[in-house]
């Protein structure tokens, strides 16, 4: 493993020798200590509409050093049926709990779950009662761009982890249709698909809508000792609508509505449709106003969220839980002289009205340029109200020059409503007296267009950790733990033969340890790594992408671990004309079988067939 770095930058010297003329779970508090390796929520809003995205002048290589950017062409490229199955070729280890439309909880340099915050189309789209976002939820057909971010942008008042935006698509004239059934092993296509998206374009009006089908068996193999796993099913539907007004030459008024609900039976709960059924419902609407001007731009935003997930403990007894979310909010975005942020949210519980919070935040920064220097210092506050008062004073500081990218910040997530108010019951309870998590972060990044090679190293000091712990009795958060994260990782990206083959490698170190023992975290490998290469030859597109995960600590204590694995998926496309592709896909091709971390098991070797449609 020492030796990896050093083969991965000799590689891309050569390349670039070669190339140089060329630009080319809901959370449970049984699961025991894990913070940080779970975090929360923030609200943002991005420029949605391009015709309204103001022109970027003196745009150096630099400015994209802390950030990965994927457009529709290299999400379309990459063959991947799920943003999930997506985000997992770029360094994302995706633990399901089951099959297809189980919830998945994704982990990105060592930070697990609620640290990834989620941004579609600039508002946040976490659920704050467990802080993390329904990967379910949006269909990969309708994402226009992917970017991941490892330093937060002005208005992300809360951040520690990384940043995943999504922008859906615009409202240019498209007509999408993709359908397919899957199967595991030992099974005849017992999963089936279909996803349509439809968009058209007036002369003031434009709109767009989407839907999504599923219905899943999810009856995969297990290690020889385990079997099947059975009664695992999903039942899924999403819908969106996407809309925009032009109301003069100036201003523009726009919204997105989405409606999701999954009935799924949860996994390891046994083969009784008296319990162990769960169904999610969500809605998420945002309205925007924008102005724009030669010197100004203005965006302001309202928001209205609602999620209620609904738990059969058991039917017979009528143990039944019912866990209603809503959040509403107003934020503003200006660009003028600086730039400016300020939002205020109120979210709350349906079964309890004084479970609730309050949040605020105000930032300004501005980018100054000198040549092919830059220099763009940042600050922001973020005030909170519930049975806690807080604010803290978020100061950022980035300098990038010809590709270099160093930045500073400070780190802060506020609990989650599971962690604050988690009912009263006799094996737990949330703790509402639980102050914000905080931390000290530096980012160092590479990354040019005419180099094949990319590097990121991130180190963080992070304090004040939320871990469940045990209090007579009682599984109760608190405020109880430190880390220390290093994290490098280096990675290359490189065209063949006039884009018939693309390449790309990256490895990651991770080392996540605990202040108090200096012990890895539990259930972050040290080792990631990730190739993937696309061969475009004619009407055929041949995919395959692999990825390696290292051992994970079952505890903090490190005494005993999960193995290591490789994961293999294989695409086969035939473009049948401009506008028709059908597609093979193998998922698992080696079939490995290993735990993720507790009796949550990789599924085993998939196929999907399928055809899709776009024009």
């Amino acid at each position: 493993m020492k030796y990896r770095f050093f083969f991965l930058f000799l590689f891309s010297f050569l390349l670039y020798a070669e190339t140089r003329n060329v630009k080319t779970h809901i959370e449970n508090p049984s699961y025991g200590s894990s913070s940080r390796f779970q975090v929360i929520q923030n609200d943002d809003t991005g420029e949605q509409e391009k015709e309204q995205e103001e022109p970027v002048q003196n745009k150096t290589q630099n400015e994209e050093a802390h950030k990965r950017i994927f457009d529709s062409q290299k999400i379309n490229e990459s063959k991947s049926l799920s943003v999930q199955e997506f985000l997992e070729s770029k360094g994302f280890l995706v633990m399901t709990s089951g099959g297809a439309g189980s919830a998945s909880q994704l982990s990105y340099k060592g930070y697990t779950s609620f640290c990834i915050k989620v941004y579609v189309d600039g508002i946040l789209a976490n659920n704050s009662t467990a802080g993390e976002f329904d990967w379910n939820s949006i269909d990969i057909n309708t994402i226009e761009k992917i970017e991941i971010e490892d330093t937060p942008a002005l208005s992300d008042t809360e951040f520690a982890g990384c940043i995943v935006r999504i922008t859906t698509k615009n409202f240019q004239d498209k007509l999408i249709i993709d359908t397919g059934v899957s199967s595991y092993q030992k099974n005849l296509f017992d999963t089936w698909y279909a996803k349509a998206f439809y968009a058209k374009s007036f002369e003031k009006f434009k709109f767009n809508l989407g839907t999504s089908l599923l219905s899943a068996e999810n009856e995969f193999e297990k290690t020889s000792n385990l079997g099947t796993n059975l009664d695992n099913f999903s039942r899924q539907g999403n819908a969106h609508f996407g809309w925009n007004v032009r109301l003069s030459d100036n201003t523009s008024l726009s919204g997105k509505n989405s409606f999701n609900y999954n009935n799924l039976k949860t996994y390891n709960s046994g083969s009784s449709l008296n319990n162990g059924i769960e169904t999610d419902i969500s809605t998420f609407n945002n309205v925007k106003f924008s102005y724009q001007s030669l010197t100004v731009k203005s965006d302001t935003d309202f928001l209205f969220n609602f999620a209620n997930v609904e738990y059969i403990n058991s039917r017979l007894t009528s143990n039944i839980d019912n866990t209603g979310f809503f959040k509403t909010g107003i934020s503003e975005n200006i660009k003028w002289l600086c730039d400016f942020t300020a939002a205020i949210n109120f979210e709350w519980l349906s079964y309890n009205p004084s479970s609730n919070r309050i949040t605020a935040n105000l930032g300004a920064g501005k980018k100054f340029q000198i040549g092919k220097f830059s220099i763009e210092p940042q600050l922001a506050t973020l005030i909170w109200f519930n049975q806690n008062f807080g604010i803290r004073l978020l100061p950022r500081l980035t300098m990038s020059f010809e590709g270099l990218s160093l930045s500073f910040f400070r780190e802060c997530t506020l609990p989650t409503f599971n962690q604050l108010y988690w009912p009263k019951t006799s094996y737990a309870s949330g703790n509402p007296t639980l102050n914000s998590e905080d931390g000290w972060s530096a980012f160092l990044g590479f990354k040019r267009d005419d180099f094949p090679l990319w590097a990121q190293y991130k180190f963080s000091y992070y304090g004040n950790k939320i871990c469940w712990t045990s209090q007579n009795g009682k599984l109760i958060p608190a405020n109880s733990a430190d880390g220390i994260y290093n994290v490098v990782t280096l990675g290359i990206e490189q065209n063949f033969f006039d884009s018939i083959l693309k390449v790309s490698l990256d490895a990651t170190y991770t080392s996540a340890r605990l202040c108090s023992t200096f012990k890895q975290i539990m259930w972050v490998p040290e080792w990631q790594a990730h190739a993937g290469i696309c061969i475009n030859v004619w009407r055929i597109i041949f995919n395959a992408d692999y990825s390696f995960t290292g051992r994970r600590w079952a505890s903090n204590e490190n005494v005993f671990f999960y193995p290591e694995f490789h994961l293999l998926d294989i695409t086969l496309t035939a473009r049948c004309t401009d506008s028709v592709q059908a597609y093979l896909k193998v998922n698992n091709l080696l079939d490995q079988k290993i735990a993720w971390h507790d009796s949550y098991y990789i599924p085993s070797r998939k196929f999907t067939i399928g055809i899709k449609i776009e024009k």
